[in-house]
């Protein structure tokens, strides 16, 4: 088996695992045993349980961060223009919907491991995640907060969030993002846009 092969069997193993059992719940050995490798092979590749659950988070978040701090800078060269809260949540959910998953698991399995870093105590991966894309959704934020000052920054976080986080047997995942932006809007009071 090719050394990349290994890493995102690992990777969609522990992805799938972790969404279902939570990080400590989660043994290095389930999930080896879910992805065919031995335990060395996690070591080899990760070095530690802490390094695979960053491992997870980057597959997704190192390309969609990317990827919206790409069109946050398109947008923002055009400062006659400031973009609505509808158009910024249609950037956000145009973006996650673009990348490209490494993995065969919905994107709501990945939205559910986010939640779990937030929930869980996980104060390693909250680092992690502030330090590697912290940067890319502050900048996100402030323009919601400009196209909303009413609105509270967790208001909106939570709103995307939820779309993503649905039952596994609620509609498909581009289906429920395709409907953010206007159930966002429906919930909020004009006074707050």
């Amino acid at each position: 088996m090719a050394q990349s092969e290994t890493v995102e069997r690992i990777l969609d193993a522990a992805e799938q695992l972790f969404a279902e059992r939570g990080f400590a719940e989660t043994s290095l050995r389930l999930i080896t045993s879910k992805a065919g490798v031995n335990l060395a092979a996690v070591n080899y590749h990760f070095g530690s349980k802490k390094a695979l659950i960053q491992a997870v988070f980057s597959r997704f978040l190192g390309p969609f961060c990317a990827s919206l701090e790409r069109e946050l800078e398109r947008r923002q060269a055009k400062p006659e223009h400031k973009p609505s809260l509808e158009e910024l949540l249609e950037m956000l959910v145009e973006q996650a919907l673009a990348v490209q998953p490494r993995s065969n698991n919905d994107l709501s399995i990945f939205m559910r491991l986010l939640g779990l870093a937030f929930s869980q105590s996980q104060g390693h991966l909250r680092r992690y995640l502030e330090d590697m894309y912290g940067k890319v959704f502050r900048r996100y934020m402030l323009l919601v907060n400009e196209a909303a000052p009413r609105i509270p920054p967790l208001g909106c976080s939570g709103a995307c969030t939820s779309c993503w986080v649905p039952p596994p047997s609620a509609c498909p995942v581009s289906r429920r993002c395709e409907q953010l932006p206007r159930l966002t809007l429906a919930s909020t009071p004009r006074s707050s846009r």
